[in-house]
């Protein structure tokens, strides 16, 4: 048995994520600055005309990810420098940067994959492409290559 009382650990409270969010912000969470400071739906037109596929035959299979959810995403891989999976695992982790997605703790987040694929995306829009990049064809010296 030790000698010195501790403090105690605490149970479970209902506004324990309250509490947690109110104590980020007065230590100066970047991600809840960053959030006032950009209007991120102002990108929302623009993504969605280039990422999505407009010419589905049928509403069947997966639904996409919300866009501007995903552009936010490669924004928090840049900020922190994380890799695919690294940006899965602090997404599902780190209760800051759900707020900063809109997540709750009942949504799903994008698997690495997902995240890939809307970096690569990206990139190749970037290059001026506004076709996926898998489907991107590249000619270099009379060959084509796929990307």
């Amino acid at each position: 048995m030790s000698l010195f009382n501790y403090k105690q650990r605490g149970s479970i409270g209902l506004f324990d994520k309250e509490e947690t969010t109110a104590k980020l912000s007065k230590l100066g969470n970047p991600l809840e600055k960053l959030h006032k400071v950009i209007d991120f739906e102002m990108f929302r037109p623009e993504l969605e005309d280039n990422m999505l596929n407009h010419d589905k035959k049928s509403n069947a299979g997966c639904k996409p990810y919300d866009v501007v959810m995903m552009f936010k995403i490669i924004l928090l891989k840049r900020f922190y420098n994380l890799s695919d999976e690294q940006a899965e695992y602090q997404i599902t982790d780190r209760l800051s940067f759900k707020e900063f997605l809109g997540l709750s703790s009942g949504d799903r987040v994008p698997d690495a994959r997902s995240i890939e694929q809307t970096y690569r995306y990206l990139r190749s829009y970037e290059r001026g492409s506004t076709r996926q990049p898998a489907d991107r064809k590249v000619t270099q010296g009379g060959r084509q290559l796929s990307c």
